[in-house]
């Protein structure tokens, strides 16, 4: 279940809004000029899988994404508790940056925290995916 809370800029002790409704979160975002979608993460996956794998997995949805916009490059990030790379990786998404170019996040399990500094609020948004393992190490 993603979440999306937003603050005021000047004043982020108190939220103006929270919510999990994908509803209120797709609106709430879009009137930001944020494109918000959801769909079911539904093909099992092995608990270490490469990046072949995942992208495989969800090949139908990755080709309508960059159908529908145009994206030029896929990846997957697939961390895990001893990944060798975990804290460089999670410096790297911890330290605040801007895009110049659109990017999609897409969770097939875990979660991701984004917080969206966008005119004077900010939105952060909680995205959630599901933990579909085939039982396979």
């Amino acid at each position: 279940m993603s979440r999306l809370t937003v603050y005021a800029a000047a004043d982020p002790a108190q939220p103006i809004l929270e919510t999990e409704d994908g509803e209120t979160i797709r609106r709430t975002l879009a009137e930001a000029g944020v494109l918000f979608r959801r769909w079911a993460a539904t093909a099992p996956l092995a608990e270490r899988a490469e990046e072949a794998d995942i992208l495989a997995a969800y090949r139908p949805e990755i080709d309508r994404l960059v159908a529908e916009a145009g994206y030029q490059s896929v990846d997957v990030v697939n961390m895990y508790p001893d990944h060798p790379d975990r804290v460089a990786l999670r410096q790297k998404f911890l330290s605040e940056h801007t895009h110049g170019e659109d990017e999609v996040r897409f969770f097939v399990e875990g979660a991701g925290l984004f917080c969206l500094h966008l005119d004077e609020r900010v939105h952060a948004v909680l995205c959630r995916g599901f933990e579909l393992h085939s039982g396979v190490p």
